[in-house]
C-alpha cells in the first residue's frame, strides 16, 4: 500500500510540473558529467500526467492494489546529446529556468534518433588495445 501511495504522489507531482512546462520540453541534469540536457517531448508517445493520475485513482477506487501489464505497450526512444549545440540558459523559461538554477551546468540539446535507424552493438574497443 505504501508503494502505491508513493506512485500516486509522484504522479500528482508530475502533473503539476508538466502543467508549468508549456514549452513541451524536459530537462535532466547529470552532476557526474557536470551537464544538463534538454529535449522536446514527443507528444505522440508521451503520456499525459493528468490522465495517468486519473487512471491510478480510478484503479484505487475499484479496489485494484496492483499494476498489471495486460495492456502495456513499451515504446523505445533513443536520444543523443549534441555537444556542438549549447543552449543559452537565458532562453530557458518558467519551470525549466528554475530547475536549471540549482545546477548552472551547460545545457546541451538532446535529439531523437530516428526510429528507422540501425543500431550497432559494439562489443569491443575501437581504440588502442
Amino acid at each position: 500500500m505504501d508503494h502505491l501511495l508513493m506512485i500516486l504522489i509522484n504522479a500528482i507531482f508530475l502533473s503539476v510540473v508538466t502543467a508549468n512546462m508549456d514549452m513541451g520540453q524536459q530537462m535532466k541534469c547529470l552532476p557526474s558529467l557536470r551537464q544538463c540536457r534538454l529535449r522536446d517531448i514527443d507528444r505522440k508517445t508521451a503520456v499525459d500526467a493528468g490522465q495517468t493520475t486519473e487512471a491510478f485513482i480510478h484503479s484505487w477506487n475499484k479496489g485494484d492494489k496492483t499494476i498489471n501489464n495486460a495492456n502495456e505497450k513499451v515504446v523505445v526512444e533513443m536520444y543523443f546529446a549534441d555537444f556542438n549545440e549549447i543552449i543559452d540558459n537565458i532562453s530557458l523559461r518558467g519551470a525549466l529556468q528554475e530547475f536549471h538554477e540549482d545546477f548552472k551546468y551547460p545545457v546541451y540539446k538532446e535529439k531523437k534518433i530516428p526510429d528507422d535507424s540501425e543500431v550497432l552493438n559494439i562489443t569491443r574497443s575501437a581504440g588502442k588495445t
